[in-house]
């Protein structure tokens, strides 16, 4: 039986006495090709049987307006196929793989795949569109058979095809003879051999490459050196490792449209435009200036690193394919990861990432787990908060949550603190600028910009152990829109108001709480956050303000009390807030300084501290900074 693989036809039918494939809309949807089977012999039927199937080897339907050869798959034992001047932009040959002759001339094909055609010899394939990228493809799928390739025309001004010289040589050195038809010769024209099409390419100058040490590297590449980029060539760039090459501007990047890994850390890009790039799988950008940072087009991404740059937000949602993200160091207020399902590995520390944000990055996690290096608690720059309630919750996703260790010099298992008010490390000194005393104005009396005490409403200061003592919970909702610095708000309200200037930096308290009552910070707006005091206590908090805005410090009933109490309790006399200090330090920049020029065989650690000599695929320490080995 010549047709093997007839059981995986689908749309067998049974029509009187045939049994075979229906020659209808369904399995032959050009209506054009499909009347000319139902005009043959053995299409009369409207049922092209077994037998009706092995007997055909040639079909001949040029310029029958035909625009889809769906159908053609059924006809496995064809050797010669004539469809040229059609309409067709697509062809599939890859079922008919008896083929020795294919003529598709006169077409509009883009592209045509050979790959399961082993037995051709010949191939028309002039007046079509493939361009030089989908030529290299064609030839590549050439059978190593002694055969004929006719594949351009001269004279005439619309031919579309390209094939260069490089690309005549492989089909050379497969055994084909490259041909072109010059019809200014003689009555029919001639075939005569052709060399191939010298390729346009883009050229490596000022205006594609502008940076000069971007350019001076491009050129130094392989492909580089002719001062051309051709197709053929950006088709087999698939990575492009220029970190620490002082490069301020990447333009020319967009070129290499088949790239799947990019290292360009360590320069100075204040943009970076890798919307191009579709076919990007990872992309290092650490350590540069990147404000903002669009990976929209970049849907095959499976790494993501660009630590040490200063964007206040991601967007990660159409990277699904997502595994490593590692975004620390930066100015990220929040983290959407919902649609990041594949996520495994995750570094955000030292961002600005608390309270209700934490809770959303939290939620976003995967259920799959993996690892989240989420704070490095006594650098000055962190301003990430995660609780213990938020540990947990990671936890119970399978995700461990881990801070830097900076005895130690690497990542360890982190509990969380116990509310978004950080308190201070054990070992760790803190200096309260701001001591209250006597003389500390409780009366509303505003001391420069700084800040601004008051007492009305049950806050009086205690001499013997020199604090505020505020004995009247405030009730959050209440003091919502209020004027802060107002007489309606002093008379009514007991804490300390701050007032910051635009910046970030931390603010540092030593309180004690009792009873009921929770020590509490507003910031502006922003819901407050509340931590119960163990003892008197120095706890800190940071802030990140782009105007002047009030930090209101006071007692508030917590929200278990409130729950265990009921929203009419009585207030208890041991319910109390004693505020000893305070202080505000503010960070001038929040960016490290730029080292350039180290050296290259520095040490390497992995991120358990641990000397590696020979590192595999994957993320270390090297130089006091996360390097990315591949």
């Amino acid at each position: 039986m010549a047709t093997a693989g007839w059981n995986k036809f689908q749309n067998i039918v049974e029509m009187g006495e045939a049994t075979g494939i229906a020659i209808d809309a369904t399995n032959f949807p050009d209506e054009n090709f499909r009347n000319w089977v139902l005009a043959q012999d053995y299409g009369l039927d409207g049922v092209l049987t077994e037998a009706e199937i092995d007997g055909v080897t040639e079909i001949d339907i040029d310029s029958q307006n035909i625009a889809d050869l769906k159908g053609l798959e059924y006809f496995t034992a064809l050797t010669q196929l004539w469809c040229d001047y059609n309409e067709l932009t697509s062809l599939d040959v890859s079922k008919n793989t008896a083929l020795t002759r294919l003529c598709c001339a006169g077409n509009q094909l883009t592209s045509l795949d050979l790959s399961q055609n082993t037995a051709l010899i010949t191939l028309y394939c002039y007046e079509n569109q493939i361009n030089e990228t989908e030529m290299g493809k064609l030839v590549e799928s050439l059978p190593a058979n002694n055969g004929e390739l006719l594949v351009k025309r001269l004279d005439i001004s619309n031919e579309q095809n390209v094939i260069t010289t490089e690309q005549v040589a492989a089909a050379k050195a497969k055994g084909w003879y490259v041909l072109a038809l010059d019809g200014n010769v003689g009555e029919w024209g001639e075939w005569v051999e052709y060399d191939g099409d010298a390729s346009a390419g883009i050229p490596i100058n000022s205006t594609t490459f502008p940076d000069e040490n971007f350019r001076n590297w491009v050129l130094a590449q392989d492909y580089g050196q002719d001062g051309v980029l051709t197709e053929t060539e950006i088709a087999g760039v698939k990575e492009i490792e220029v970190g620490s090459k002082s490069i301020i501007d990447l333009k020319g990047i967009e070129y290499f449209t088949a790239l799947t890994y990019l290292d360009c850390s360590s320069n100075q890009l204040a943009s970076l435009d890798v919307s191009k790039n579709k076919d990007l799988e990872a992309l290092d950008c650490n350590n540069n200036q990147l404000t903002t940072l669009d990976m929209s087009n970049n849907t095959a991404l499976t790494g993501l690193f660009f630590s040490c740059n200063q964007l206040t937000s991601l967007d990660v949602s159409k990277n699904t394919a997502l595994k490593w993200l590692v975004c620390d160091n930066n100015q990220l207020t929040s983290l959407d990861l919902l649609k990041n399902t594949a996520l495994v590995e995750l570094y955000c520390y030292n961002n600005q990432i608390n309270g209700a944000s934490m809770d959303a990055l939290i939620a976003g996690l995967p259920s799959t787990g993996g690892d989240f290096f989420a704070i490095a608690p006594v650098d000055s720059r962190e301003q990430n908060v995660v609780t213990k309630a938020q540990v947990t919750a990671a936890k119970e996703k399978g995700w461990t949550t881990y801070y830097w260790n900076l005895e130690t010099g690497k990542f360890e298992e982190y509990e969380g603190c116990d509310s978004e008010i950080a308190p201070v490390e054990q070992g760790e000194t803190i200096d309260i600028g701001k001591e209250i005393d006597e003389n500390t104005s409780l009366d509303g009396n505003v001391v420069g910009d700084v800040y601004y005490s008051i007492s009305s409403g049950d806050g009086n200061y205690d001499a013997a152990e020199g604090c505020l003592v505020v004995t009247k919970p405030t009730n959050d909702s209440a003091i919502d829109g209020q004027d802060i610095f107002g007489e309606d708000f002093k008379d009514n309200y007991t804490g300390i108001v701050f007032k910051l200037a635009p910046g970030k930096g931390t603010i540092k308290v030593e309180a004690e709480t009792q009873g009921n009552m929770v020590l509490k910070v507003k910031i502006g707006n922003s819901d407050p956050i509340e931590m119960e005091l163990d003892g008197k206590l120095k706890v800190k908090f940071p802030y990140n303000v782009s105007e002047p805005t009030y930090v209101y410090i006071y007692g508030g009933m917590g929200a278990a009390g409130a729950k265990a109490m009921g929203a009419n309790r009585a207030k208890s006399a041991a319910d109390l807030l004693k505020i000893y200090g305070f202080e505000i330090v503010s960070d001038p920049s929040g960016i490290d300084a730029i080292e350039n020029g180290q050296q290259q065989d520095a040490p390497v650690y992995n991120l358990n501290g641990q000397r590696v000599n020979t590192p595999g695929k994957g993320i270390y320490i090297k130089n006091g900074r996360k390097v990315l080995v591949k």
